[in-house]
């Protein structure tokens, strides 16, 4: 039976390959009898708009090529629509599509697409704005802000590496109350991270039991602020042996509250989202993919 797609995608992600795999998939789709619209984001928020629009339409699923920035837009577009979304991964990271061994390639994604594979997952949410990584709060927000702050066009993973390096010469770690389920858990965190996956950027895993469908956030929190503890921390979470760190702590919960007595940046899905407060909950199996069958 013919399914009926939608799909946005994001023409400079991988470096141009967005588009090229846009067209290669929408081809095939359609050559295969499937009926697809397929619309290109030009701006920030574009691909929220676009999904919103989508989903006024009865969809069997919509595409979404780009990365997990443009997976967060689409995410809030849709804001609750009962409407199944493929992720292609076409990002830097591409953190969820290797948490979930997502194809990338035409035929792959077609398999998937007419297998029927879904998964539920969870989403959180921070101050009104829905994610489905991560929101991090100390060294990763100050890092991510900035790069942002000078971007240029598509960016690769050596890009964030090296603006990290040179972020720490003048690094000043916050102190950062985190409160979760109600209870006070610390007031002297230097960075913070509330994860819905295990995964982190490229190889790392900080949350190596978050799991994306438990109902729960998992907290990660660390207390050292000097360069050298920095460097440690992507070490352990390079070698998913952060719980090792007598310096790192982890409790899971439903509800986090994080607050500072001064101003701290935050990231959401590797994109920059503000300072804290963060008032940040949990929306079980609030988000359908389309997953290999």
């Amino acid at each position: 039976m013919p399914l009926r797609l939608s799909a946005v995608y994001n023409p400079i992600s991988g470096r141009g390959a967005g588009a090229r795999l846009a067209e290669e998939l929408a081809a095939r789709l359609r050559s295969r009898g499937h009926v697809c619209d397929f619309r290109a984001t030009r701006r920030a928020g574009d691909a929220g708009a676009l999904a919103a629009a989508a989903a006024r339409d009865p969809l069997d699923a919509l595409v979404v090529i780009g990365g997990d920035g443009t997976l967060n837009e689409v995410v809030n577009g849709l804001a609750g629509a009962p409407v199944a979304v493929c992720p292609v991964p076409m990002g830097t990271a591409n953190v969820l599509a290797s948490e979930l061994h997502l194809p990338r390639d035409p035929a792959g994604v077609v398999a998937s697409l007419e297998g029927g594979g879904r998964y539920a997952m969870d989403l959180g949410v921070c101050n009104g704005r829905r994610f489905f990584l991560m929101i991090g709060a100390g060294f990763d927000g100050e890092v991510v802000t900035a790069f942002h702050r000078g971007r240029k066009g598509a960016i690769r993973k050596s890009d964030y590496f090296l603006a990290a390096t040179r972020f720490l010469a003048r690094y000043r770690a916050p102190r950062i109350r985190i409160t979760v389920d109600g209870r006070a858990v610390t007031e002297r965190a230097t960075w913070v991270l509330v994860s819905n996956v295990a995964g982190y950027a490229a190889f790392f895993s900080f949350a190596r039991d978050a799991r994306a469908d438990d109902g729960a956030l998992d907290v990660v929190w660390f207390t050292g602020g000097a360069p050298r503890d920095i460097y440690r921390y992507f070490w352990a979470g390079l070698r998913r042996q952060v719980d090792r760190l007598v310096d790192a702590r982890w409790v899971r919960g439903a509800a986090v509250r994080l607050d500072s007595p001064g101003p701290v940046a935050k990231q959401m899905d590797g994109d920059p989202n503000g300072a804290l407060p963060a008032e940040i909950s949990m929306l079980p199996k609030a988000l359908t993919l389309v997953v290999p069958g």
